[in-house]
Parts: structure tokens; sequence; C-alpha cells
């Protein structure tokens, strides 16, 4: 449609008092006409009575206009305040759901605060091994994860020699010799481990802090997203973290506290197989290794033989 002219804008405008105008017109045309035969006159008492007749035509009609105008005023007023209030809620749940976002922003920051905690912990950890050459005995400092397996596969660590931590884990054949090499001492029971894990733990307790805190303030940072972000977490942890992690678990009081935290996001389930999770499997809850039911842990039996293999 094309634009209003300028006579059309003014109509618009003024409409409303075009009504009263051509009714007075009317009126004073239909007095003229009805009385024209009358002469002009002086009196004012003529005059007053031709004013009253306009007035009782044109009074109602201004009243009846006048509250039309009003209504009209009155729905326009309701409409832009209904129209105010929907963009008033608008931006109200806009800026709820601004506040919702960067609060989980936030809160997301946080855990990802916690995981630069735990790598810098990580990165923190170092280890020296002994590498005996022909003449000379070579110390090589490892850093970060590769510490942690160094560490576990050293032979001259803590003073004793011999694969420790790493071929329990594997097969259960770990043992240990006495610097002097007179006793062999076979680490096979929990006592056992114990003894030694307590020798050697301690320089890990900054990284089972910061593990411990990181499972328990998930939940509270991310909501019904934790579980997501934890198996990002746990994708993270090499083998060698997962071994330290479950002899924590196991021979430690204070890593003991983790199990419930452990049992809740499976935190064991990518632990490799051997001698250490076989044994764990027993000591442990199921869900700690991403299993729901017991029953997944029980050896499947073996089929009964058939005739021909009889």
């Amino acid at each position: 449609m094309g634009k209003d002219t300028d006579f059309q804008r003014w109509l618009k405008n003024w409409a409303l008092l075009l009504v009263p105008a051509v009714c007075a017109a009317a009126a004073i045309v239909t007095y003229a006409v009805t009385f024209r035969d009358l002469p002009a006159t002086e009196n004012p008492q003529a005059w007053g009575t031709f004013g009253d007749f306009l007035g009782g035509l044109l009074n109602p009609l201004v009243s009846t206009l006048t509250l039309f105008v009003a209504i009209s005023v009155w729905r326009l007023q309701r409409g832009e305040l209904e129209l105010t209030r929907k963009e008033l809620e608008q931006t109200k749940l806009a800026m709820e759901e601004q506040a919702k976002t960067a609060e989980q922003q936030r809160q997301e920051q946080r855990f990802f605060d916690l995981l630069n905690v735990y790598q810098r912990t990580v990165d923190s950890i170092s280890h020296l091994t002994e590498k005996t050459h022909r003449d000379t005995i070579e110390t090589v400092t490892t850093n970060g994860k590769s510490a942690l397996a160094a560490y576990l596969s050293d032979y001259n660590d803590g003073g004793y020699g011999g694969r420790k931590w790493t071929e329990y884990a594997e097969d259960g054949r770990a043992s240990w010799w006495r610097v002097h090499r007179i006793e062999k001492i076979t680490m096979k029971s929990q006592h056992e481990c114990v003894s030694y894990w307590t020798k050697d733990a301690t320089r890990f307790d900054h990284y089972f802090r910061v593990v411990f805190r990181i499972l328990s303030e998930a939940e509270g940072l991310l909501g019904d997203q934790h579980i997501r972000y934890i198996k990002l977490f746990r994708a993270q942890l090499s083998r060698s973290e997962l071994i330290i992690l479950a002899y924590n678990l196991w021979l430690d009081d204070e890593g003991k506290e983790m199990i419930p935290l452990a049992d809740k996001y499976g935190l064991l389930k990518h632990l490799p197989k051997g001698h250490l999770r076989t044994t764990l499997e027993q000591e442990l809850p199921p869900r700690v290794f991403g299993r729901t039911r017991a029953a997944e842990l029980a050896p499947t039996s073996p089929a009964p033989p058939t005739e021909e293999a009889t």
C-alpha cells in the first residue's frame, strides 16, 4: 500500500472533531430552513432559545464522543501496559537465562580450574632413576605422568630392587630384595603391600587430594552435567595413574575415603587387567570398575563336556 496523503493523515487526526462540527452545521441549517420565514430578531430570548436548541443537540453528542475517546484511550493504555508487561517478562526471562548461563559458565570454569590444578600437580611430580653404566651411575629425572610410570617400574627406588608395583599390578609376581641381597621378600598379601606403600606413597599425597577434590566438587559445580565432565577427567588418567589410584584406594586409610566417589563415577573402569584388578574386584564395590552388578564379576562357568570331548 502507498503512503497516506496529507489529507488522509489530517483526516485521521481530526476525524472525531468533524462529527460534532457536521452535526452543529446540520442543526444550524435545519433551524434556518425550518424558521426561514421568520424575520431576523434582536430579541435575546430568541437567541437563547436558539442556543438551547444547539446545546440540546450537541451536548449529548459531545459527551458521547468524549466517552468514546476516554474508552479508546483506556484501551490503548491497557494494550500498551500489557505489551510493556510482556516485554518486561521477556526481559526478565532473558536476564534470568543470561544469569543462569553465566553461573553455569562460572561453575564450569571453576571445574576447569580444578583440572588445571590437577595438570599442574601431575607435572610437579618428579622421580629420580639411577642407571648404572660400566664406569658410572647416571641419575635420570623424569616428570609428570612419565615420573609415575618410572616410579612404578623402578628397580632401585626406595632402597629395594626388582620391579615393584607394576609387576604386582600386571601379574602378581612382584618381589623385593634387600639392598644387601640377603633376604628375598615376595609381596602377595595386603599387609605386606601396606608396608611398602607407607614408605613410598607420601610423595603423591597432594596428587590424591586434588583428585579427591575434583570428584567431590563435580556435582555441586556442574549439576546434571557432572557425569559427562567426570568422564572427560577419567579419560585423562594414564595407566600409571590408575594403578597408583588403585593402590591408594586399597592400601591407604585416607584413600579409602575416596571409595564412595570412585564407586559413584567408576573411577577404575579402565584399570588394566591383571593381579591387582583381580584382587581389588574382590575388595571394592563393583561400580568402582564401572560395573553395576556383582554378577558381572563372577567368572564364567565352563560349559559341560560333550560326549565327543569325553
